[in-house]
This record gives C-alpha cells, structure tokens and sequence, in this order.
C-alpha cells in the first residue's frame, strides 16, 4: 500500500490541478481567428472595387488584398456574417484580369469591411498570385539603389 501511494504522489497533476489556465470556447475562439486573419499576407493596393449585398451595390475601392479576401472602405458597412459579391480587375501585363468572386463580411471598422472569399477556385487564385508576383517584381525592381 506504500508503495502505491509513493507512485501516485509521483504521477503529474491533471490540469486543473496544475495551475494551467484553461479558456472557454469563446476566447479560444477568437485566438484562432486572430491566427486564421493572418493565414495570407495582405497587400496594400487601392483599386476599385464593386460589393454587392442584398439589394445594395457599393462602387468603392480597396485598402489591402489577399488570397484570402479584401478590405474596402465603406461608410454605411454591412454587418459581419454578410454575403457579398465582389467584383474587381486586376492590371495585367497582358491587358485586365477580371474577378467576381462570393464573400463574406468577416469584420467592420469605422473605415470599412473586411471580407473573406468564399470558394476561391483554382483559376482565380492563380491570378491573384501572379498579379502579387507582378507587383512585388515591380517595386523590387523601381526602388532606388545608393551607390
């Protein structure tokens, strides 16, 4: 009966006993919505930009641009959770790219909206990417050099 008590006292503490701080969903959650707002690396790029929800259409233009989404400034913004449709074109080498992509309202500011795509397929992420390409080549190769 030593013996097992000796072993027992050696055994780690669970956790609650251990001092470690456990979060409830909805912190947790938003820790893993600050890492999953961060998945892509945002660009900053003003272009037009049409957002279209219910009956509303906004011709406004864009603060940044991912892989992942958008955020455009909107004075009158629709609620997070919102679907949207966004359309813009992209400059291209070889003339515009057009993109119409399905969203959704992720967060709001007093600035504007934050969507995320929904669906991105295969064609239209790879233009996202080139034209990210494009724009890194072309400030890599404007920027002034010192002797």
């Amino acid at each position: 009966m030593a013996a097992t008590s000796r072993l027992s006292s050696t055994a780690p503490p669970p956790p609650w006993d251990a001092g470690l701080r456990l979060d409830p969903p909805e912190a947790a959650r938003k820790r893993l919505m600050a890492v999953r707002r961060r998945q892509f690396e945002r660009h900053p790029f003003r272009l037009p930009v049409t957002v279209v929800w219910g009956d509303t259409c906004l011709e406004t233009c864009t603060h940044t641009l991912a892989l992942g989404g958008l955020f455009a400034v909107c004075g009158d913004p629709p609620p997070a959770g919102t679907a949207v449709s966004v359309a813009f074109r992209l400059p291209d080498p070889d003339g515009e790219v057009k993109l119409r992509l399905a969203g959704e309202v992720v967060y709001t500011t007093s600035e504007g909206i934050g969507v995320r795509f929904l669906d991105l397929d295969r064609e239209a992420r790879g233009k996202l990417r080139t034209f990210f390409i494009l724009q890194d080549l072309h400030c890599y190769n404007t920027e002034t050099m010192e002797p």
